[in-house]
């Protein structure tokens, strides 16, 4: 039989395996729950946990600081890719030029601008 542990007060998982029936109870440790299941799809701990002894969709918390440091360190990439667009002896046009530097502060404004670090609206590039 296919068995779950879960966190008793969290309903995290924490192990899935396959054992006999009998055995299910056994799996579990301080704190943990076991409970047969036969659930056949992919169970994920990840994606999944417990509640009321159901398997549910479950969406960890997101780490809001990380986040924003990812995107502010992709932001800051691309400035840095795109600074040659802005060299006084770049060939391009002067209109050109003025698309990359919007582009440009449309990246600087982005922080101020993106009220979820995890789905940030990107300003598009110039060279696409």
């Amino acid at each position: 039989m296919r068995f779950i542990v879960y966190h008793s007060a969290s309903g995290l998982i924490k192990r899935v395996g396959n054992c006999d029936p009998q055995d299910v109870q056994l799996q579990s440790g301080v704190d943990e729950t076991a409970i047969g299941t036969v659930f056949t799809g992919e169970i994920h701990p990840d994606r999944h946990k417990i509640q009321h002894g159901q398997l549910v969709d479950y969406a960890p918390p997101v780490d809001v600081d990380a986040a924003w440091a990812t995107l502010r360190l992709r932001r800051n990439q691309l400035l840095t890719q795109s600074d040659w667009t802005q060299t006084v002896d770049n060939p391009m046009s002067s209109s050109t030029k003025l698309s990359w530097a919007a582009y440009r502060q449309a990246l600087r404004e982005l922080t101020d601008n993106t009220v979820d670090p995890t789905c940030p609206v990107w300003p598009p590039s110039p060279a696409t």
